[in-house]
């Protein structure tokens, strides 16, 4: 357990000193490591519906930036999941549910009262996913994006090629996830 925690401040860290090197101008607001409730629990959730858990379903935020968009006019929100992973960790199994995690969390959060209320959210705005995929011990030599099928056809049976087909994922229309894979980091 110690492991754990330790290595999951690695990711964190790692953003902030990212963001403030760039002078990206996000800013954190609202708390941290926090979980909120689900608002879609029947396709979320893969617990059965009469058990107390599926009644308590809830997605996570790791931290919430955000940025004015001049071009949109409108506020971008970012739910952040800091991931921290060892190279071989790294797996076709945890990028995609990692991916389609993020993709449960935002259909949430961008419907969800008690994720705006606590983010202060202020109109007009949109809420994107930010994967933010850290490798702590620095030794990923893969290209990350090979576990995905953005080149050829797609075809029924991408992920038995040990490819994630983007159309399998659980994206709602419109959403958005951003990935900051272990080479940009």
């Amino acid at each position: 357990m110690a492991e754990t925690v330790n290595t999951s401040v690695i990711a964190p860290k790692a953003a902030s000193q990212i963001f403030d090197f760039f002078k990206w101008n996000f800013r954190k607001i609202g708390p941290a490591d926090t979980n909120y409730d689900c608002i879609f629990p029947d396709e979320h959730s893969s617990l059965k519906k009469d058990s107390e858990d599926f009644k308590k379903h809830t997605h996570p935020t790791d931290a919430v930036f955000f940025y004015e968009d001049p071009y949109f006019h409108k506020n971008i929100y970012f739910n952040v999941d800091f991931k921290s992973y060892s190279d071989t960790s790294i797996t076709l199994t945890k990028v995609r549910n990692a991916v389609n995690s993020m993709a449960r969390a935002i259909q949430c959060a961008r419907n969800s009262t008690e994720w705006s209320t606590r983010y202060m959210v202020k109109e007009p705005f949109e809420v994107r996913g930010f994967l933010f995929a850290y490798n702590h011990d620095n030794s990923f030599e893969k290209n990350f994006y090979s576990f995905f099928n953005v080149y050829d056809d797609f075809a029924e049976n991408d992920d038995k090629k040990g490819k994630i087909n983007p159309s399998s994922l659980k994206l709602a229309k419109g959403q958005k996830i951003h990935i900051a894979d272990p080479e940009l980091i």
